[in-house]
């Protein structure tokens, strides 16, 4: 089964399944390992999309992790230019 096969199955699971969303994960599971999924800890606390992008950079569990780690810095650098120009 092709990668792309393999995605649409894994999709189509999870659009008929009757679990929560957040029992489910796209494209590998670690997010469901921790204690508290990124996302639902960004929702609950209401940070805004560059802090939630960044809390799921830092997250990721990959083995590009240095890449990780640039992009969230990426993010970091963009939302502070942003937090500058709109003081």
């Amino acid at each position: 089964m092709s990668h792309y096969e393999e995605q649409r199955e894994e999709f189509w699971e999870r659009a008929t399944s009757d679990a929560p969303a957040k029992e489910t994960q796209v494209g590998g599971d670690h997010y469901l390992k921790m204690k508290i999924q990124p996302l639902e800890f960004c929702m609950a606390n209401k940070l805004d999309a560059c802090q939630t992008k960044i809390i799921k950079y830092i997250c990721r569990d990959k083995s590009s992790k240095l890449e990780d780690l640039e992009k969230a810095r990426h993010v970091i650098d963009y939302y502070i230019d942003w937090v500058k120009s709109n003081v």
